[in-house]
């Protein structure tokens, strides 16, 4: 596996994860809203480790030029998730700004940039990886907002 495509999904697996640790934390946080942030934080967890699983997949689907500029936005954007994780588990978030945080995460530009980035011109078993994390993710959105408006809070 090149360097590159490594460091990509990588790159991809840690986001994930960070994801998971983040949701941890809120299921720690906010006993009324536990069992959601569980799952979210599983299922997130799933996602790294999947990542990480078909890592060898990813090997033979990009090239040099759909990567590049990728690995770099990668880094940058889990050092900013990370500096979050460390920020709000010293100073815990009101519940409506958690959820808020939490969608913004689901829809960001990250994540789009992990799909793009692994749905261009995957095939096979790499497109069926790619295609399940991104449904998964989408629905993490609307679970969301479902769950907070439900739930009364203003986002």
């Amino acid at each position: 596996m090149s360097m590159l495509i490594r460091d990509a999904v990588r790159e991809a697996a840690r986001f994930e994860q960070s994801l998971s640790e983040l949701y941890s934390l809120f299921h720690r946080t906010f006993p009324e809203d536990a069992d959601l942030w569980w799952n979210l934080s599983i299922s997130e967890l799933g996602h790294a480790n999947l990542l990480r699983a078909g890592a060898r997949l990813f090997d033979s689907e990009f090239s040099r030029e759909e990567i590049d500029g990728s690995v770099e936005a990668l880094v940058r954007n889990n050092e900013e998730l990370e500096s979050k994780l460390e920020s709000f588990a010293e100073a815990p978030l009101e519940r409506a700004e958690a959820f808020r945080v939490a969608l913004e995460l689901e829809s960001s530009t990250t994540e789009g940039m992990l799909h793009r980035l692994f749905e261009t011109t995957a095939s096979g078993r790499t497109r069926d990886l790619v295609n399940r994390i991104t449904s998964e993710d989408q629905s993490h959105a609307e679970l969301l907002r479902s769950y907070a408006e439900k739930a009364g809070l203003s986002l």
